[in-house]
């Protein structure tokens, strides 16, 4: 859900602004001239989206868009019921989804303690797709399986038990056709 939106004039001072005061306290327009989504947003001419982060306790994704008089959308979005339902969610008896930023973390608060604790997050991954082993979580080394969601920067992981893990290697389908005939 929407819990900020601000309208930027050239200079990135908040000329407008509409939000949820529980969340966004500030006292007066902001300057948000050096928010790295605004000048990345002005720099390119196009959309800038930022990181998941934690405020308060709900995880909020940032967007910049320009618009055509040199003015700037500045929005805010809530993502917390999208982290419940992801946290509720199982893959398998014991699996979890996660979404993995672009240095391999996993975003905040979303399947709190999973991987275990400790976990240093996953080496670059190559390609748009693929798959690890033995990764550690509170249940035991689990096998994983990614996708790349490209235009957020992000990753989805999905983590099984290796027991209950299932993938199909590259031609699956002609192999086991292959059997049948």
């Amino acid at each position: 859900s929407l819990l900020l939106l601000s309208i930027l004039d050239d200079k990135g001072l908040e000329r407008v602004r509409f939000s949820d005061q529980d969340m966004f306290r500030a006292t007066g327009y902001q300057d948000r001239s050096k928010d790295p989504l605004v000048v990345q947003s002005r720099r390119t001419g196009r959309i800038a989206v930022g990181q998941v982060r934690i405020v308060g306790k709900q995880p909020l994704i940032f967007v910049v868009h320009p618009l055509v008089d040199g003015q700037l959308l500045y929005a805010g979005y809530s993502l917390k019921r999208l982290w419940e339902r992801l946290n509720r969610m199982r893959i398998g008896e014991h699996g979890r989804m996660l979404l993995i930023d672009g240095q391999g973390h996993p975003l905040p608060g979303l399947a709190e303690g999973f991987p275990a604790v400790g976990w240093r997050g996953l080496e670059p991954l190559a390609g748009d797709s693929g798959w690890i082993e033995k990764t550690p979580t509170p249940g035991g080394n689990m096998t994983g399986a990614y996708v790349s969601a490209p235009s957020l920067g992000l990753h989805a992981l999905s983590l099984q038990p290796s027991r209950e893990a299932f993938a199909a290697p590259e031609k699956f389908a002609l192999k086991a056709a292959s059997l049948l005939i």
